[in-house]
Order: structure tokens, then sequence, then C-alpha cells
């Protein structure tokens, strides 16, 4: 279900993968920010509910950083990574937006 409500919901100007365990990596290309946080608001509450119909409890956690201008990848996705991690400790089900600064530039 995770995976055609991903499909189906975040559009073709997004593109998923499995990146281990339970974890995945969404990039979102030219989506205005509180566009994409509310995409994946809807699909956490859409596979929240859909699991509920099954009787299954599940929780979607999820960590977003905007890429800034000139930052590296690698660092893109720690900052998500470490946003995922804050969401998790403060209860897990939500989304935790990034908000460390931008990279020095040489």
């Amino acid at each position: 279900a995770w995976g055609r409500i991903l499909q189906e919901r975040m559009g073709g100007d997004c593109s998923s993968a499995r990146l281990g365990g339970e974890e995945c990596v969404m990039w979102c290309m030219g989506g205005a920010p509180a566009r994409v946080e509310d995409r994946i608001r809807r699909v956490r509450e859409e596979f929240e509910r859909e699991a509920a119909l099954l009787d299954i409890k599940v929780t979607v956690s999820a960590g977003v950083a905007h890429r800034r201008s000139a930052e590296p990848m690698d660092r893109h996705l720690r900052r998500t990574d470490i946003a995922l991690y804050e969401a998790k400790r403060a209860g897990r089900d939500r989304l935790v937006v990034s908000d460390m600064p931008a990279p020095a530039t040489a």
C-alpha cells in the first residue's frame, strides 16, 4: 500500500526509493516547500487510514530537508536523516522539517 500511495499521491515530479529497513527517500523537484510538506502529510494520513481498515496500527515518521543552493547532496541527505530521527525521538508519527543552517561556501 505504501508504494502505491506514494506513486499516486506524490506526482510525477517526485521519485522514491527504499533506503534500507523501513526507510525510504523521496526526491521532489521544483515543488514549493509548503506543497511538498502538505503532500507528505497527506500520504502519511492515507497510509494510516488504509492500515486501520486492515486493523493494523502503523506510524509514519518523516524528515524533510529542502535543498539549498550549492548544498552538496550528502549534506542535504544528512539534514533529512537528522530531521527523520528528530521525528522519531519526538514520539513518532509526525513530520519534522530540517532547520539546520546552510553549509558554508568557499
